[in-house]
């Protein structure tokens, strides 16, 4: 897991080196990172899986999947739209 004391910041500015983050999602214990670039996150990826965070150890991998993403009601009623998008997983072994 991510530390307890780990915020969307310190994501935020461990990514940024890697390329322009789009969008950060923390959650109990792990977190999602948004790269604009696809190839920036699995440079991410590449340099961090493994290394020490905040003192611990993580596990960067590519999120898996779609992401559903909230959005108004379109004229169908329709609310959810599926969006690719490329992440980077953040867990501490």
């Amino acid at each position: 897991h991510l530390p307890r004391d780990c915020t969307e910041k310190d994501l935020e500015k461990l990514a940024n080196k890697y390329g322009r983050v789009k969008d950060i999602r923390l959650l109990a214990g792990f977190g999602f990172v948004e790269f604009e670039d696809r190839h920036d996150a699995r440079d991410c990826i590449d340099q961090l899986d493994g290394t020490k965070f905040m003192g611990d150890r993580i596990q960067v991998e590519a999120a898996r999947g779609e992401r559903e993403k909230r959005r108004p009601r379109d004229s169908n009623g329709d609310r959810y739209s599926p969006q690719r998008r490329t992440r980077g997983e953040f867990r501490c072994d």
